[in-house]
């Protein structure tokens, strides 16, 4: 029952400093996560938000909070709408696809706007597609995407399953990161964006 009481006082804290109230308990977590790890990679103290708390405990939260998202997931699949949880889970999909044609080398980058467009989004979309790739296909068995039941195989110098999307996937993912850093440069961005202004 607390946990329901603090879910709540955090939805009615979300409701007053963005004027709405979130659709997706979900999609709120992820968000958290993102904007916490993006605030670790920028230096950023979070004691004025929080009260204190080292760089390890930080991302020992950030763990607790991916945790927690995957309980939102399966909360989504059953009692939200069942689109909020398969949007989450494909993210990653729309991520490899979009970072597969920015990589081609027919792609051309000053062809027109619409080029622009989608590498940009490709770069901005890669920590949460990263997130999403961590959390939901980074399987210990090659029983199917988001399980984590099974044991893990041995290693035996065989490639991965294509279940563990994140495994096989990880430099895409990385050279997206990489990208989306590029971006955030290009734009003269010197801090994450995220600090209060307490």
């Amino acid at each position: 029952m607390s946990v329901e009481n603090a879910l709540a006082d955090v939805n009615n804290v979300m409701a007053n400093t963005l004027g709405v109230r979130p659709k997706s308990t979900l999609w709120g977590c992820l968000h958290d996560i993102r904007f916490l790890l993006l605030r670790m990679a920028y230096g950023e103290a979070l004691n004025a938000d929080c009260g204190g708390g080292s760089s390890s405990s930080n991302f020992l939260l950030a763990l607790y909070q991916l945790y927690t998202a995957d309980m939102f997931a399966t909360n989504a699949e059953h009692d939200e709408s069942p689109e909020v949880s398969k949007h989450a889970r494909n993210l990653s999909y729309g991520f490899l696809l979009g970072e597969d044609i920015v990589d081609l080398p027919t792609f051309d980058r000053n062809l027109n706007s619409r080029s622009k467009r989608l590498e940009r989004g490709v770069a901005e979309s890669a920590p949460m597609a990263a997130l999403c790739s961590i959390l939901f296909y980074n399987v210990e068995d090659e029983t199917g995407s988001g399980t984590k039941k099974g044991k893990c195989p041995s290693p035996t110098g065989k490639a991965p399953s294509p279940t563990r999307q994140w495994e096989v996937n990880k430099d895409k993912f990385l050279a997206g990161l990489i990208r989306c850093a590029g971006h955030r440069h290009s734009l003269g961005l010197t801090d994450s964006g995220c600090a209060t202004s307490k």
